[in-house]
């Protein structure tokens, strides 16, 4: 709860609360979250105004309303964590059991496309083709699996060709890794501004143009899928997987265990799928 004095019942007063509420992008909250949920919350309150307290009606209103314009369920329950963040950071009840939004993440099963290795090779014999920024950004989600936000803001800061070194954006871990030498020149580039839309779009270019057409939600999150599913099936540890993408984990020895210089890099690139791809001439 905040320890202030709820804002004057506005829309710019409602969202910069939500703002404050959610701190600096990238410390508490993704920069991608913050901005999601001030634009799910600025949709509510186009639809029900702006009150100094909601009812249930208001609420119903509101997701009668997403049902009316055809969001998936999916995407309402997204858009309504957005909501009840407002409501948190304005102090306001939330007067709606959930159960009678009758809205759920769970009654479907979700579209999440993965490639096989004929595809992967496609895919990045493509990227060979390919001339800046779609060559760099395909060898960063192919040999590393990059989030279209990490994407963005490597390319945003540049690269020496030698070392990508960079924070994750959804919980700021660190990962350092090392650059294969036959692909270092390539990797060489000055920064040039990217945003996260742009990475993506470099997916959609990049298949249309030396693959195929992409199908519905294949982007470079699935390039990231598939090689998680492929580091594991081919015998590496869940411990080595997780270390390589810089993801958290609670157990204590993985949080004291320091492996040296670029051993852990090592261990993925002697099994990785795809680096043989790229080091063929």
């Amino acid at each position: 709860m905040l320890n202030q004095a709820p804002p004057r019942p506005s829309r710019e007063g409602y969202l910069r609360a939500l703002s404050n509420y959610c701190g600096k992008p990238g410390l508490r909250y993704s920069e991608h979250t913050v901005k999601a949920w001030l634009s799910h919350a600025s949709y509510f309150i186009t639809v029900c105004g702006v009150k100094s307290a909601y009812t249930r009606d208001d609420v119903m209103k509101f997701v009668d309303w997403l049902k009316e314009h055809d969001y998936k369920d999916r995407s309402s329950q997204t858009i309504m964590t957005g909501v009840r963040a407002m409501f948190r950071a304005l102090e306001m009840n939330w007067p709606v059991v959930n159960r009678d939004l009758r809205i759920s993440a769970y009654n479907y099963r979700p579209e999440t496309p993965t490639f096989d290795i004929g595809e992967m090779e496609q895919i990045v014999r493509g990227a060979k083709a390919s001339k800046y920024p779609d060559f760099q950004i395909a060898l960063l989600s192919t040999l590393y699996g990059f989030r279209n936000q990490e994407l963005a803001n490597i390319i945003s800061g540049g690269c020496d060709g030698l070392v990508i070194d960079m924070d994750t954006v959804k919980t700021g871990a660190r990962r350092v890794h090392m650059i294969p030498p036959q692909l270092s020149k390539a990797m060489c580039f000055k920064g040039k501004p990217m945003t996260r839309f742009a990475a993506e779009w470099s997916f959609n270019r990049l298949m249309k143009n030396q693959v195929r057409e992409p199908k519905h939600r294949e982007g470079w999150h699935a390039v990231r899928r598939s090689l998680v599913t492929e580091l594991l099936d081919r015998g590496l540890p869940e411990f080595t997987v997780s270390r390589f993408m810089g993801w958290s984990r609670t157990e204590t020895a993985y949080k004291y265990f320091q492996p040296k210089g670029n051993r852990i890099d090592e261990e993925v690139f002697a099994l990785h799928p795809y680096l043989p791809f790229w080091l063929k001439p």
